[in-house]
């Protein structure tokens, strides 16, 4: 199964005086939000059985999530 995650962060730090900066972080997870689909349902029943037979299971993976920060370093 393809199953993959690209998880991206990106920190960057601003000074402000001689020994104080201000530091911005960002990460997201899932960053391509690529959904990651469980087993087929087919059931013991075949296909006159049930009426989710050969419908494609939950996601497997969880959806896109940003997070975001600020740190003030001194």
């Amino acid at each position: 199964m393809g199953a993959y995650n690209f998880d991206l962060g990106l920190k960057r730090s601003f000074p402000i005086w001689e020994h104080v900066s201000l530091q911005f972080e960002a990460d997201l997870l899932n960053a391509t939000n690529h959904v990651v689909w469980g087993n087929l349902n087919g059931g013991a029943s075949g296909v006159n059985g049930a009426a989710t037979f050969g419908t494609a299971g939950a996601p497997v993976n969880q959806p896109r999530d940003a997070q975001l920060a600020a740190r003030l370093n001194f």
